[in-house]
This record gives structure tokens, C-alpha cells and sequence, in this order.
């Protein structure tokens, strides 16, 4: 399994700025802790025994991979990267968000294959979000159960959750609001 990567020798990665390969690329630490922009030709893995991503107003942040992509924290996943237009994780494969524990997801996520939500032992794990994910997948997207302010999914494929879907609150952060002339998911005025 992946997660034989990390050892207690095993440092952190922080990363600020911007770091891509033409090739498959894998970060795996203890702790990732990740702002800026993380790219890669091939599959993108983030490892570590907990993945924190942010973004900032004025700095996005953008994870982007030629094929798969992969968040594993196997402690876990907390992803807050909505205060710039531009953040985002990409990938031209299947995304998989993966922890033991419920996975903190307030991002836009763009996939053109799968998009899952899974625990280590590949089953279908929770997603939570105090604010508004937005997911886009050409695949089927799938997890366990959902709890958040709002959810937006859109799917080439099947939608499963299986256990609920419970909604807290209305969309305060990003949506389709009446005035926009684009299907972009920028603020836009009534």
C-alpha cells in the first residue's frame, strides 16, 4: 500500500510556491502542508499521514495531474481552497480523496474520469464540507455520506451515495447566481 512511504523518519513538506514534473509525481511526508501549485504530466500522488491544502485571495491554489490524482492523509485531508477563482485540483484521469476519517473538502474539483471519496481500506468514505465543494466529473462520482452547507456535483456518470446527504445551510461562498453570464462558478452579482 502506499502509506509504506512514511516512517517516523519521515519529515514534512511545506510547499509555497510552484513545483511541477513532466512525469508522475508523488510528495509524501508526515505532514503536507500545501499553498501554491503542485503539477504533474502524469499521475499526482499527496501522501501523507495528514494533507492540509489552502489557498489564498491572492494566491491560488491549483493541483493538476496529466493523469490520476490522489490525496491520501491517512490521518487526515482538509482542503480549504476557495478564496481564489482559480483554485482547484484537475485531473485528466480518476481522483480519489482518501482517509480513515471523514475528508474535509471545501474545493473545486475537475476530473475527467472517477471522483471518490474512500477510506484506506478502499471503501467508501465521508466528505464534509462547512462551506460549498463543486464537483465535476465525466466518470462516476461516489462516497459514503456527505455533511455540509452546500454540494454541487456534476457527472457524466453514475452519482452514489449511499448513506446521506445532509445539507446545513444555504451556498454562501460560490454558485450560480442570476446575473452570470458564464457557467463559471466566480461570485457574480444579482
Amino acid at each position: 500500500m502506499i502509506s509504506t512511504y512514511l516512517t517516523e523518519a519521515s519529515g514534512d513538506i511545506q510547499n509555497r510556491g510552484q513545483l511541477a514534473a513532466q512525469e508522475n509525481l508523488t510528495l509524501a511526508a508526515n505532514t503536507l502542508d500545501l499553498q501554491g501549485q503542485v503539477a504533474a504530466g502524469g499521475d499526482l500522488t499527496l501522501l501523507g499521514n495528514t494533507v492540509q491544502i489552502r489557498d489564498a485571495v491572492d494566491t491560488p491554489f491549483v493541483g493538476f495531474a496529466g493523469g490520476d490524482l490522489l490525496v491520501q492523509g491517512n490521518e487526515g485531508v482538509d482542503i480549504v481552497a476557495l478564496s481564489h477563482a482559480d483554485s482547484g485540483l484537475y485531473s485528466y484521469g480518476d481522483m480519489v480523496l482518501r482517509s480513515e476519517n471523514p475528508v474535509g473538502g471545501d474545493a473545486h474539483y475537475w476530473s475527467l474520469g472517477e471522483f471518490r471519496v474512500e477510506t484506506l481500506k478502499d471503501d467508501l468514505g465521508s466528505l464534509y464540507s462547512p462551506n460549498d465543494p463543486i464537483i465535476f466529473a465525466r466518470g462516476d462520482v461516489s462516497f459514503d455520506a456527505f455533511l455540509g452547507a452546500s454540494l454541487h456535483i456534476f457527472a457524466g456518470g453514475e452519482v452514489n451515495i449511499p448513506s446521506f446527504i445532509q445539507v446545513t445551510g444555504a451556498d454562501t461562498i460560490a454558485g450560480f447566481f442570476r446575473g452570470c453570464n458564464s457557467l463559471r462558478w466566480n461570485r457574480c452579482s444579482d
